[in-house]
């Protein structure tokens, strides 16, 4: 094999990926129409008055069933295959406008930043650590200078360890907190 295999693998893949994609990976389109929600629905979804409340005189409650069910036929292998589908909203400017939405929310905004603070600080060590160790006054080899990444490497691991007892110990103290305020506030 020559070089341009280098070029004729990759597309090989590619190739059968999109053979595999399009066969088997079905048309995932689905309109879900929003419903309200009603507490006071009986079991049976019907109409119930008790009877001891009517021979009482006592104003009884009348739960009327609101849910409707919608069937849907289920589609054959070609129409899942099928390029078009029935006649859509365009919703570009939506999705074009949903990473700034985003931004407005202050998790994403910190996970962001830290994220990208990590990523530059691991590429500014990689790119510079041989430059500058491998030099005078230093003088590493190229042996020792790759000794260096197992520093951070085994920073992360024990990061790792210690923060899932923390996470686990925020995770916890925040859920009981928030169940004693909706306690006392009568919410639960």
């Amino acid at each position: 094999m020559g070089w341009k295999w280098v070029l004729y693998w990759p597309a090989i893949g590619c190739g059968f990926g999109s053979i595999i994609l399009f066969f088997l990976m079905e048309e995932t389109n689905y309109d879900r129409k929003t419903v309200g929600v009603v507490h006071n629905a009986s079991p049976a979804n019907s109409v119930h008055k008790s009877a001891t409340d009517s021979e009482k005189g006592v104003q009884t409650s009348t739960t009327h069933d609101v849910s409707s069910v919608t069937t849907y036929e289920k589609k054959t292998y070609l129409q899942k295959l099928g390029l078009m589908d029935k006649k859509r909203p365009n919703n570009l400017f939506t999705m074009f406008w949903r990473p700034f939405t985003f931004v407005s929310l202050p998790v994403v905004v910190y996970a962001g930043f830290a994220y990208g603070c990590t990523v530059v600080w691991a590429l500014l060590n990689s790119g510079t650590a041989s430059l500058i160790l491998s030099s005078p006054p230093y003088n590493f080899k190229a042996s020792i200078v790759g000794l260096f990444s197992v520093a951070s490497l085994l920073g992360c691991i024990v990061g790792y360890v210690h923060f899932i007892d923390v996470g686990c110990w925020t995770n916890i103290s925040s859920t009981a907190h928030c169940t004693v305020a909706l306690l006392e506030t009568g919410s639960l």
